[in-house]
């Protein structure tokens, strides 16, 4: 069974967007209850693509979306991810940003 949690700062809500490179696609926001498609690939630390749904089929995932490192709220926000990280490693979950 796959399991995918999202986790969103209060700030950060509002900016939670499904960024379409082709232009004959709408920017929309993810309405409450919306499920994120998992078909869009979406690019690792190495800078390597993967489809976001090969990578949450392996394993529980925490999902959280954040507008970039020059955001205050959301680089504290991820610092407080980072100190419960290990936590969810034990317990299952892996955390992707």
């Amino acid at each position: 069974m796959k399991k995918l949690f999202l986790l969103c700062s209060i700030s950060c809500l509002s900016s939670v967007y499904l960024l379409a490179q082709d232009a004959r696609f709408d920017v929309c926001p993810l309405k409450v209850g919306e499920k994120v498609p998992t078909e869009i690939a979406v690019s690792n630390m190495d800078g390597e693509n993967q489809l976001l749904e090969n990578i949450i089929d392996s394993l529980p995932t925490v999902l959280v979306f954040y507008r970039g490192g020059w955001c205050p709220y959301c680089t504290k926000h991820l610092s407080a991810l980072q100190e419960v990280k290990d936590d969810l490693i034990k317990e299952g979950f892996q955390l992707l940003a």
